[in-house]
């Protein structure tokens, strides 16, 4: 069952590669095709930061490697939670598995790189989300999944029953 979690997480990774390579084989560095016209445009970008443009602003000469080595060290933390939790958890194993490959997928770009290519572009008038990529909205959603989990399933599983008097 445990290969399932990771066939999840090679997805989220070749999916991940594949989208950037595309963007970067057929878009120049800056250019925007909508796709929803002043909603959701492929823009292409380089960020040396970490996801939605975070710490992009002014890199340092050693920010890559720091970004690097925290990326692989969230990996080996959420690999070790993924252990243990059931394996019989979907929905935790699936949100952590998405955390991983997505994780994963810009670490290797980083590694290659130095910086992480993004392309999804989402606003709305004056409203501008910072441009990401597959495996930011595969880390986003993971983290958001395992909140979800935590906060609803975890806590009512935690709970023991209460006996009052009276």
């Amino acid at each position: 069952m445990r290969s399932l979690y990771l066939l999840i997480s090679v997805a989220v990774v070749v999916f991940d590669q594949w989208t950037k390579a595309l963007v970067v084989r057929d878009m120049s560095l800056g250019e925007s095709v909508p796709v929803i016209r002043n909603f959701v445009h492929l823009t292409f970008s380089r960020n040396p930061g970490i996801a939605f443009g975070f710490f992009g602003l002014n890199p340092g000469p050693y920010q890559n490697w720091i970004l690097s080595a925290l990326s692989l060290l969230a990996i080996v933390v959420v690999v070790l939670l993924m252990r243990r939790y059931p394996v019989h958890r979907f929905g935790m194993q699936t949100a952590m598995a998405l955390i991983i490959g997505g994780a994963a997928g810009n670490l290797w770009d980083r590694l290659r790189l130095g910086e992480v290519t993004d392309f999804i572009d989402v606003f709305y008038r004056d409203h501008h989300w910072p441009v990401f990529n597959v495996a930011d909205s595969a880390i986003t959603i993971g983290v958001i999944l395992m909140a979800i989990g935590l906060i609803f399933f975890d806590s009512a599983e935690n709970q023991e029953p209460s006996h009052s008097s009276g």
